[in-house]
């Protein structure tokens, strides 16, 4: 992991940016996202 925190995803400026690249792409949540990374690092 790079040490950004999860919560960086809510972030108005990231959700522009991504807008910016990709106008059709949803960002997934914080929650959504922590979720799959901690239940991969448990899972191994």
């Amino acid at each position: 992991m790079a040490d950004v925190p999860f919560e960086i995803i809510e972030n108005p400026f990231v959700k522009d940016f991504l807008k910016e690249l990709n106008p059709g792409y949803i960002p997934p949540s914080c929650i959504t996202l922590s979720g799959r990374f901690l239940d991969k690092e448990v899972a191994r």
